[in-house]
């Protein structure tokens, strides 16, 4: 079998799986918004090489409200982690997501907006196919 990477895949099904009313997905110049960022693939963890982990973080911002960055983040938790929606393009099937850490930022615009951000690393085990 000949390795492919696994991250555009990923990056689309996620993408299209956040996708929702009043939050952009990408990098645009509004709030709110969510970022898919920091992919991380690691080398296959079977003798076959089917298998691999991949971590990313999944950044939801808003100028409004921390609570606003908060409830955005469950959304995203509630979309990622229901169930029916797996098998991605390319022959590549998501075995698991687990939410790992999450961190938290505030910080001050040029425009003395006030930026919430919360910051949700996620590892995600792939099946290649």
């Amino acid at each position: 079998m000949r390795y492919r990477s696994s991250q555009g895949e990923v990056y689309k099904a996620l993408r299209q799986r956040l996708v929702r009313p009043g939050v952009a997905i990408g990098e645009t110049a509004g709030y709110p918004r969510v970022e898919i960022h920091s992919f991380a693939e690691n080398a296959p963890t079977d003798k076959d090489g089917q298998v691999r982990t991949l971590s990313l973080v999944v950044e939801s911002m808003s100028a409004q409200s921390y609570g606003h960055a908060v409830a955005m983040n469950e959304e995203n938790l509630d979309r990622l982690l229901a169930d029916g929606w797996h098998v991605l393009g390319n022959g590549f099937t998501i075995l698991g997501i687990v939410p790992d850490q999450l961190t938290e930022l505030t910080e001050t615009l040029d425009t003395k907006e006030i930026l919430y951000r919360q910051l949700q690393r996620f590892n995600i085990t792939i099946w290649q196919n």
